[in-house]
């Protein structure tokens, strides 16, 4: 045999070694895919857990809007309502004026009575 001459065992422990090698690769490769599994698995879970939040959130929104509407519904009934008192008040207050006014008229007139009484 010359130098450089491969020979059947040479080969075979080549191929052994190139063999564990790569058994080795696949090894490493299962125990990452498996992890990725694991994420995969435990990321599916938090997204269900997200999305019931989201759902949960989603119910609480609709249940603060028809909140909202309602006490909007509930200012507009009582903006009409005050805008009816102010009204009503304004009315009152001119009628007092007026009879502040033939009070104060009345008065008068007493005082010319009793002044013509006396004469």
């Amino acid at each position: 045999m010359k130098q450089g001459d491969i020979t059947l065992q040479g080969f075979y422990q080549a191929f052994v070694a190139y063999t564990q090698k790569v058994d080795a690769q696949f090894s490493k490769q299962d125990e990452l895919l498996d992890n990725i599994a694991i994420q995969v698995t435990n990321n599916t879970e938090l997204l269900k857990e997200h999305n019931q939040k989201i759902d949960t959130l989603q119910t609480d929104m609709s249940t603060v809007k028809s909140g909202v509407d309602f006490l909007l519904k509930k200012d507009k009934k009582y903006e009409t309502e005050n805008a009816s008192h102010k009204s009503s008040y304004n009315r009152l207050n001119d009628t007092q004026e007026e009879h502040t006014e033939q009070i104060a008229e009345n008065k008068e007139n007493i005082v010319i009575l009793k002044k013509a009484m006396a004469i």
